[in-house]
């Protein structure tokens, strides 16, 4: 285990003794798993570790379309009231650790991977009771914040925690990614019915971050040939197929939309996952099933991921390759020709999308008005 006092120099130098906390400059807070004070050193450890270290790292970005400075303030004004953030700030915070000495140790031997599936563990047990009976639209803000830590220990665990990552091992995890942000996507809709969220609220942040990469698109045409003819397949399957066969024509057509938005807003990881939550969910059963033309698709979202700062991401390493490799392992010869582009993005050296800083093709006002229309949308079908 890490000493407190090693981390000033396996993390750059930093002073994790304080830090700010919603304004306020003070010790990072000790909560424990049953909501009263913790004076466990282990806790204490990965506290300080996540509001000196990881709370200041920008996860993508920093433009306008990035959802991070709005979700760390999310998971800074929960920390204390909902013990399921508390333990998954640790459980994220321990993934970190173990993703820094994990060379040191091997694959599935570094100590803190079991600490962090153990905080995993606990943010689960608390947070489905949570979501089956206590989330308002008024409150959701606190779920979107566990969720999200929850999907990057999602990306990060499964690699460190197992020797041997097998096919069957990743195409799991993908799908298990994908309902996450599904659940995420169902959350941020939840919000989007309480229209009276306060000025400068981190929900109504995380709620114009979001509907800013819905208006803004710039074309990917190589990208979106390469859809269309994964398409093009689809749509010539037999008649009996029918609801395999609209399944997948939704999630391609999606996915074409999705790669207009991270051209729009290159760099951006939530950006870029965005596909993940607006693939139907009958979707996600078909890659569990390793359904050869589902994986296609995933293979081409795949490359989305690669324009994604991994420093800053840090969980996604190694994805995208790993993803590719996956579908290539995974489906019959007979798609190969599908896989061109993919693969050939995946190969070069640099990132296909470099971090977009244009803020000249925002459209504030747009964003502004589908803002308050789509929620009023969502409040009447919901009502």
């Amino acid at each position: 285990m890490v000493r407190a006092g090693s981390l000033s120099s396996a993390e750059g130098g930093q002073d994790t003794s304080e830090t700010e906390i919603g304004g306020i400059h003070r010790s990072p807070p000790r909560f424990g798993a049953t909501g009263l004070p913790s004076s466990d050193p282990t806790e204490q450890l990965l506290l300080h570790h996540y509001f000196g270290h990881l709370a200041f790292l920008s996860f993508g970005s920093v433009d306008k379309w990035d959802i991070v400075p709005a979700f760390r303030q999310a998971v800074t004004r929960h920390v204390l009231t909902e013990a399921y953030v508390n333990q998954v700030v640790l459980a994220f915070a321990a993934t970190h650790l173990a993703s820094v000495y994990s060379r040191a140790f091997g694959n599935g031997s570094a100590p803190h991977v079991l600490t962090a599936l153990k905080y995993k563990a606990s943010t689960l047990e608390l947070f489905r009771p949570a979501l089956a009976s206590s989330l308002t639209p008024s409150s959701c803000e606190s779920g979107m914040a566990a969720a999200g830590l929850l999907v990057a220990c999602e990306f990060a665990l499964p690699v460190m925690d197992t020797g041997v990552f097998g096919v069957e091992d990743q195409v799991e995890a993908l799908s298990r990614i994908a309902n996450l942000f599904q659940g995420v996507v169902a959350l941020f809709r939840m919000g989007c019915r309480g229209l009276r969220v306060g000025e400068g609220s981190p929900a109504l942040q995380i709620r114009k971050t979001v509907f800013t990469s819905l208006t803004n698109e710039l074309p990917l045409l190589d990208a979106e040939e390469s859809v269309d003819n994964v398409l093009l397949v689809v749509r010539s399957l037999d008649y009996a197929e029918v609801i395999r066969r609209d399944i997948l024509l939704q999630a391609g057509e999606k996915l074409q939309v999705a790669l207009r938005r991270v051209a729009a807003a290159r760099g951006s990881y939530n950006v870029a996952c965005m596909w993940l939550g607006m693939v139907p969910s009958p979707y996600i059963e078909l890659v569990t099933a390793k359904d050869p033309l589902a994986l296609v698709l995933m293979a081409h979202w795949a490359v989305c991921l690669k324009g994604v700062d991994i420093e800053r991401a840090w969980w996604l390493r190694g994805w995208p390759e790993m993803i590719i490799r996956t579908v290539v392992n995974s489906i019959g010869e007979v798609y190969h020709g599908l896989l061109s582009w993919p693969m050939q993005e995946i190969e070069k050296n640099e990132a296909p999308w470099r971090p977009c800083h244009d803020d000249g093709a925002v459209k504030e006002d747009l964003v502004d008005v589908e803002m308050e229309e789509w929620s009023r949308q969502v409040v009447m079908v919901d009502g």
